[in-house]
């Protein structure tokens, strides 16, 4: 076995146990988890280019054949790892099945010698295509790095819509649009619109988590509406996501009723610590807040904006 083959093989079987252990958490950063899903090009760019030179038969196909032995090998293994993947706590995913297909895709057209039997204009279209899909499936991390740089230069801000990618710190089965119309500071707040589900709303997930040393959460919600809305706020921290089943009383849930206009909604820290059953909310590891309607009768939109925190004396109305 030559050089070329034992480094192959030995990277091969280092990434191959990525697939089922370690990886990204319900806590990690948006740019790990992004990044984290690049793998998938690698290494199936590395298992085809390894296929095709282990398997004399294999290389001495035609290139069409090649293709399609490495398309469907990828596609079968990938389905067999995603299937897999659900016993080992994690989550099927087709994305993944798509990067494993641009990796094996990417080593045929740019290392297989092979594919010089197709004309040069239809081998660098398909380069182009590829680089173009792995180059797409970069920008989610990138978009995430940069807005993660953001949100620790603005803490304790933690979501004003003033900088580009805060939409992506939120999640959520309600819809979210940035918009200029409707803002209780700076130019911009966060519409949601709100549908008629057991619990339509937002939960803000990417966000700096150490809240040590700050008295109050505040934030500005917006209801364009004559009819009061009774929303609920709820908040977690690390501990809590760990739990088998996320219990109730083991986070913070308060409930308020906004007027028309804007309602300022100032929640006591000290209060979110004190609120799960039994133990201590660690403010130090926070890691979601949620902001959403209980079986509205018909579909409602609210605006938020301005979500921070303050330090100093907790007071309902104070900065």
């Amino acid at each position: 076995m030559n050089k070329e083959k034992a480094l192959l093989l030995f990277l091969i079987l280092v990434i191959s146990p990525f697939f089922f252990f370690f990886g990204p958490g319900y806590g990690s950063s948006r740019s790990f988890q992004n990044f984290w899903d690049l793998g998938h090009i690698l290494f199936f760019a590395l298992a085809a280019h390894a296929l095709v030179l282990f398997s004399e038969p294999l290389r001495r196909e035609t290139f069409h054949r090649q293709l399609a032995w490495i398309v469907g090998l990828t596609l079968g293994c990938g389905l067999v790892i995603e299937l897999i993947q659900g016993g080992f706590s994690r989550t099927p995913d087709v994305g993944d099945m798509l990067r494993n297909l641009v990796g094996a895709l990417f080593s045929l057209f740019f290392f297989n010698p092979a594919n010089k039997e197709w004309p040069a204009k239809r081998r660098h279209g398909f380069r182009w295509l590829i680089l173009g899909a792995i180059l797409a499936a970069a920008i989610p991390g990138a978009v995430s790095w940069v807005d993660e740089g953001v949100a620790e230069a603005e803490f304790p801000i933690l979501a004003d819509f003033e900088t580009p990618f805060q939409k992506s710190r939120w999640t959520g089965g309600a819809r979210r649009t940035i918009r200029t119309e409707m803002a209780s500071s700076g130019r911009r707040s966060m519409k949601v619109d709100m549908d008629t589900s057991t619990y339509s709303g937002v939960s803000l997930e990417y966000f700096p988590g150490d809240w040590q040393g700050f008295s109050t959460l505040a934030l500005e919600v917006f209801n364009p509406q004559d009819e009061p809305l009774q929303i609920t706020c709820r908040i977690h921290d690390q501990r809590h996501t760990r739990q088998k089943v996320q219990e109730y009383g083991d986070r913070f849930n308060k409930s308020y009723v906004l007027k028309k206009g804007w309602n300022a909604i100032r929640i006591d820290l000290e209060a979110v610590e004190r609120a799960p059953r039994g133990r201590k909310m660690e403010l130090s590891e926070i890691r979601g807040l949620g902001i959403f309607a209980v079986r509205l009768p018909e579909p409602r939109t609210i605006y938020i904006d301005h979500v921070r925190l303050l330090a100093g004396t907790f007071s309902p109305k104070s900065e």
